[in-house]
């Protein structure tokens, strides 16, 4: 009973188009691991949804320790090259362990952005700071650091204030 085994590391490769080396080695067979998280952002004025690498132009792909297979790894479009050692070039393995960690991380959802998402049209929101501290309203507009808030008070009388003094309702019991 003589089988081979093959012994798979993860490596880390440096890319320059992550989407185009991730197809060209899923293609390849290889397992490629790219984590990345939720992010929002404010561009002219409206909130964009969108995603975001957490190690921005690196990805990790899993692969034996075999000469030829690096090279076709560094040889795969999008691909700039595995992270190697010294002038031999050899290609570093990570720790056993340590992706599976990050995976781990990943999956309880430590990647995602520790700050609140941003204030939308529709928001229950409570005046954080100044007058009218401690008041409820309704998000009516955003307009970069204004946003317009229809009060509850006072039959619904709108007020512009700087976003940093409103926070979500839910957020604020």
């Amino acid at each position: 009973m003589s089988a081979d085994i093959v012994l798979l590391s993860w490596y880390v490769a440096r890319v320059r188009r992550a989407a185009l080396a991730m197809a060209g080695l899923s293609e390849q067979g290889f397992i490629v691991y790219y984590p990345s998280r939720a992010t929002t952002r404010v561009r002219g004025g409206k909130v964009h949804e969108g995603q975001e690498p957490v190690f921005p132009g690196y990805f990790f792909v899993r692969l034996p320790r075999e000469r030829s297979v690096w090279r076709a790894v560094n040889g795969t479009r999008g691909v700039i090259r595995l992270i190697a050692s010294g002038e031999d070039g050899i290609p570093l393995p990570l720790p056993a362990g340590e992706v599976e960690a990050l995976q781990a991380r990943d999956r309880a959802g430590e990647f995602r952005p520790k700050y609140p998402r941003r204030l939308r049209p529709g928001d229950t929101v409570v005046f954080k700071h100044g007058a009218l501290l401690g008041q409820v309203g309704l998000v009516e507009r955003t307009k970069r650091e204004r946003i317009s808030v229809l009060l509850q008070v006072l039959g619904g009388i709108k007020v512009d204030a700087p976003r940093g003094w409103l926070r979500a309702a839910a957020a604020a019991a």
